[in-house]
């Protein structure tokens, strides 16, 4: 997954992580202005959920079918609105970063954001 956020972001503020291998969950933060983390300020939070018996996974409150592809893009606009993308590609589950930094820009070679990827 490729989380693309907007420029007002100030810090990571963590994330959040459980499950079994069923089913796991996870919430990414992002915190806004310049206040540093564990202290006051907006939070930006994205929830992702995956199942592994259904084969599924859940992003922002949309769920989508794997076997449809396993690449997303998530891209949110300067008021901090999400948009998904789903990409009609499956990248093996044990690739390492870099194949799958290679297999977004392959799938997405008009995105300059996307290209810009080390």
């Amino acid at each position: 997954m490729l989380i693309l956020l907007p420029a007002t972001l100030s810090s990571n503020d963590g994330s959040l992580s459980g499950g079994t291998r069923i089913f796991h969950r996870n919430i990414e933060r992002w915190r806004l202005g310049s206040q540093p983390a564990g202290h006051a300020g907006e939070v930006k939070e994205l929830e992702i959920a995956y199942d592994a018996a259904w084969r599924t996974v859940t992003v922002a409150s949309q769920t989508y079918s794997l076997p449809r592809g396993n690449l997303f893009v998530v891209r949110y606009d300067e008021s901090w609105r999400p948009k998904v993308t789903q990409i009609n590609t499956v990248v093996s589950d044990d690739a390492e970063t870099d194949e799958v930094i290679d297999a977004f820009k392959f799938v997405l070679p008009e995105d300059e954001t996307v290209q810009r990827l080390p």
